[in-house]
């Protein structure tokens, strides 16, 4: 069992029940925005080939939403899908080559996939000057994570 927890640069409430229906067949864990951070985070779990299926399916319905030139929000972002952890069994290396492959978009590994840098000094050196910006990706162990 993978679980993901995607990171998207967008706030679109509206979209959300649409997002959740292109998780199928995996277990959805969340899926809620935020306006003031200008986000979206997502969590679901399944097989590996069923969690990668996944995020291609939300990547085309989401990345055209996407234009990083024109976001607003408070949290620090440096990529549309600005950060892509996944969590148990996974090939997020694998991934993160199909993903700029098939749409174009530079990946950067962090955390144990990587060089073992994590998220915040990765955004200290990347920056998102384009539309969708970098994606950062890696294999992290569990992480709570509090909004205040």
């Amino acid at each position: 069992m993978t679980l993901t927890v995607p990171n998207w640069s967008i706030y679109a409430p509206e979209a959300e029940r649409h997002w959740e229906s292109l998780l199928a067949p995996c277990t959805v864990h969340y899926c809620q925005g935020d306006v003031d951070h200008g986000r979206t985070v997502t969590a679901f779990s399944g097989s590996q080939e069923e969690v990668e299926a996944a995020l291609f399916r939300l990547a085309e319905d989401i990345l055209p939403r996407i234009d990083l030139r024109e976001q607003t929000g408070v949290h620090p972002r440096i990529g549309a899908l600005d950060v892509c952890p996944f969590i148990g069994p996974n090939d997020a290396a694998g991934f993160a080559h199909r993903l700029q492959q098939r749409f174009g978009i530079p990946t950067v590994l962090y955390e144990r996939s990587g060089d073992g840098r994590s998220l915040p000094e990765i955004r200290k050196h990347e920056g998102a000057g384009t539309r969708w910006g970098v994606a950062t990706i890696g294999e992290r162990g569990f992480l709570l994570a509090i909004n205040v």
